[in-house]
């Protein structure tokens, strides 16, 4: 079991959005290969609900990890 979705965002996403091939090569060699990879999504092609989805994920782990 993995991440479906990894949503890459916030400001300082613009210098990463051109290295988005480097970073797919990355999450292709460090994953498990017994799972599907996960989709690869950039802050600059999210839409309102994406972004919502990815804040909201994160406001939950922090809340149950402290």
């Amino acid at each position: 079991w993995g991440p479906e979705r990894v949503l890459m965002t916030g400001d300082g996403i613009a210098p990463f959005v051109s290295r988005l091939p480097a970073i797919e090569r990355g999450l292709e060699r460090h994953r498990y290969y017994d799972i599907d990879p996960p989709e690869l999504e950039m802050g600059d092609t999210l839409d309102f609900l994406s972004s919502a989805r990815g804040g909201a994920a994160l406001a939950i782990r922090a809340t149950l990890t402290h």
